[in-house]
Order: structure tokens, then sequence, then C-alpha cells
């Protein structure tokens, strides 16, 4: 079993990355590196070899990132407002326009009273990653979530502690 630096993958997975017309081949690098590890990004700086088997890993990554496929469906993850979203195929990757339509939700909930009545539901239809509903719920703690995956045969879910359970997101209080 060979052993390989992570720099000199990142430097292959860069070249790669260019030629296939990566906007930001050299951050993609690392992330597919870091996944691959299992690591943080930041975790590579202090890495000193992988084996065969990261390097392995990696590569495929590499290959479907040139490819086309989006870095968040190979790692599994994207950022939304400082929160980790499980994505993957079948679940929309957050998008710029997202955070327009979580700062609308936020203004409305805003221009509510309190004293009209009981607390807000926030009704997520066709819910993926859950991330609008998590990001209200993160400044609005009043608010009550009802979710309704794209996929669900039967009613939403409804509850204060939890906007949707295929999420795993839960309220602090």
């Amino acid at each position: 079993m060979s052993t390989h630096r992570p720099a000199a993958l990142i430097k292959q997975g860069i070249n790669e990355l260019t030629s296939a017309g990566a906007q930001s081949p050299r951050a993609e690098a690392r992330h597919l590196l870091a996944a691959a590890a299992d690591l943080d990004p930041a975790g590579l700086a202090t890495t000193r070899e992988v084996d065969d088997a990261v390097a392995d890993r990696y590569a495929d990554l590499i290959r479907r990132r040139a490819a086309g496929e989006p870095v968040q469906y190979l790692t599994g993850r994207a950022w939304f407002r400082k929160i980790d979203v499980q994505v993957g195929p079948g679940v929309f990757i957050p998008r710029p326009e997202t955070e327009a339509v979580v700062h609308f939700a936020l203004d409305q909930l805003l221009n509510l009273r309190a004293d009209t009545g009981p607390s807000p539901v926030i009704v997520d239809l066709g819910t993926g990653s859950g991330v609008i509903a998590k990001s209200i719920l993160r400044v609005n703690t009043q608010a009550r979530h009802a979710c309704m995956p794209w996929n669900a045969p039967r009613r939403p879910q409804v509850g204060p502690a939890q906007p949707c359970r295929r999420t795993g997101h839960r309220r602090s209080r």
C-alpha cells in the first residue's frame, strides 16, 4: 500500500478541473479531497499523507466533478445561512434566490404582532433539505412548522420541535 501527499493530489485535481472548465478548481479540489478523506477542509493542512483508498475515492470524485456533477452532491452537504444541509440527487442545492425567500418570510413574520393569536405556522410544501424552514426557525423560535416532503404519501408532519423528521433538525431553546 502506498501513500500520497495531499498537495500533489490537489494539484492533479486542480489541473483536471481547470481543463473541465470549473469556476473554482482550487476550492473544489480541496473540498473533494477533504470529503474523500472524511476530513474538514481545514484538516488537510495537518495531513501529511493519505492512503490509496482515499486517493482512489478522490480520483473518482474529481472525475465525476469534471463530468459536471455538483460538488455539493459529491460531498453530500451544502452550507446555507450557517446551516450544514444534507443534499443529494433529488434535493435542491440552496441557491442565492433561496436567501431572498428566507428574507421575505422573515420580514412577513416581523410584521405580525405578538398579540394577534397563536404562533405562526410555516408551511414548507415540497421540502427537500428543509433549509428554508430551518433558517426561519433559527430566527423566529416561536413559529411552528408543517412539513410536506416532495415524496410524502400522506399528511404533513406538524410540530414545534422538528420542522421535518428527515432533516434531523431540532430547535434549540
